[in-house]
């Protein structure tokens, strides 16, 4: 990121999932953490669970401990 320019959501969103490697997260709660509503947490989680650096399915969230659609970065 260049100095200057705010990080976007998806950004944020990764730099979170990054920080927090093998933790599963729902999207209510990454968008608490990263300063987004649901809906930006959300449309930004649905491309990365596409990709084999985070797995995405139905799990327990380690903050809020709901059991719900989650996702945890598993790769750097």
């Amino acid at each position: 990121m260049r100095s200057g320019r705010t990080a976007t959501v998806p950004e944020r969103v990764l730099n979170f999932l990054r920080d927090h490697l093998g933790e599963t997260f729902c999207d209510d709660c990454i968008a608490k953490n990263v300063s987004a509503n649901r809906y930006m947490a959300q449309q930004a989680t649905l491309p990365f669970g596409l990709t084999s650096d985070f797995n995405r399915g139905h799990g327990k969230c380690t903050v809020c401990g709901s059991m719900k659609l989650v996702i945890k970065a598993v790769k750097h």
